[in-house]
């Protein structure tokens, strides 16, 4: 997932920004937050579809939180807006932007919990998806299509069995961004381990017949872990 955090005090910010961290990590949510201490900044860096959830502190120099959220929704109808603040005189207005919650500073870890839980709900289908930018087109490839993505040259390349696409993104960073059945098993490729037939001496032959090679050195790390994985999936079928 990803998160904006858009507050003017850099206390409150990192408050903020290590509780997300620990939300998502209990709950093996792949994260990736960015923060702004200006509205302004924010709108000038935001692009539709990029994040699954902003939070604004309302009172800022300049743009308000309030106003930020007003041109926010304007430009991305789905992402979930949570308003962060000391007062509860604009709780109203939380509802004209159809905020998913109103934190009152300083809030419990629970209370943030318990708002982040609906929108990890509220967003479970664009959850299911891995998003990126190839060319200038936005994509958005369903996680059970992806066989492997591996590095060439400078470029990142997604592998589905109908087609490949291209984008500018380091193999550590879509590590972070993909959850665990995607097994990092050369410097170069990531292969998701649900396409995986079985682990070869050099590679892992995939159910469609196509070949990932394993890196040199990570064999017995490798396999063990695609074997553990293998062996979990088993046993929650059972």
């Amino acid at each position: 997932m990803e998160f904006a955090v858009c507050d003017d005090s850099a206390a409150d910010r990192n408050t903020l920004i290590a509780m997300v961290q620990q939300y998502c990590g209990q709950r093996g949510i792949p994260a990736k937050i960015l923060q702004f201490s200006r509205a302004g900044e924010l709108l000038q860096e935001f692009t539709p579809g990029r994040y699954h959830v902003v939070f604004l502190d309302i009172y800022m120099p300049g743009l308000t939180g309030v106003e930020a959220a007003r041109r926010l929704r304007k430009r991305d109808a789905n992402c979930m807006l949570v308003f962060t603040t000391t007062s509860e005189e604009h709780a109203l207005d939380s509802y004209s932007v159809y905020a998913a919650g109103y934190l009152l500073k300083p809030y419990s870890r629970e209370q943030l919990a318990e708002t982040l839980d609906w929108c990890v709900q509220a967003l479970s289908p664009r959850l299911q998806v891995y998003e990126f930018v190839s060319g200038r087109e936005r994509c958005q490839v369903p996680l059970r299509e992806i066989l492997y993505i591996e590095i060439y040259g400078r470029e990142a390349v997604l592998h589905t069995a109908k087609q490949s696409y291209t984008f500018h993104r380091s193999l550590s960073e879509i590590e972070q961004e993909l959850p665990e059945e995607f097994l990092r098993c050369h410097r170069s490729y990531l292969v998701n381990m649900r396409h995986i037939a079985r682990a070869e001496a050099g590679d892992f032959l995939l159910k469609d017949g196509r070949q990932v090679p394993i890196g040199t050195g990570m064999g017995p790390n490798v396999r063990q872990r695609f074997f553990d994985w293998a062996f979990q999936q088993a046993w929650e079928v059972k």
